[in-house]
């Protein structure tokens, strides 16, 4: 048996930090980023500071990991195949997915 646990995030475009009056100018401007890119973009929220990478290994690993290496999955048993994911949706136009094993790696 294989047990999948999935984590998903978003962040809305409006709280990235792009150039642009309207969504559609910031939509654009994201579409043609690349993943680099992306990771460095900032984040204008007051729930997040820093950019996304940081914002990644700060929280949303942490967060990932502690489901991971807690007591519910710990007592699904050993015997069985395990990976969590987080799944991360930017400004409606990029999905970054992260993968974890049971070690919490």
């Amino acid at each position: 048996m294989n047990i999948a646990l999935v984590e998903f995030k978003n962040i809305p475009i409006r709280f990235l930090g792009l150039n642009g009056n309207s969504r559609t100018d910031k939509a654009e401007q994201l579409v043609a980023m690349t993943l680099p890119q992306i990771l460095k973009l900032p984040i204008n929220s007051e729930f997040h500071a820093g950019t996304i990478k940081k914002w990644l290994e700060r929280d949303i690993y942490q967060q990932l990991r502690s489901y991971v290496t807690g007591a519910a999955v710990r007592s699904c048993g050993v015997d069985k195949i395990f990976r969590a994911y987080a799944v991360v949706i930017i400004g409606s136009r990029h999905i970054l997915i992260c993968e974890m094993n049971r070690s919490g790696e």
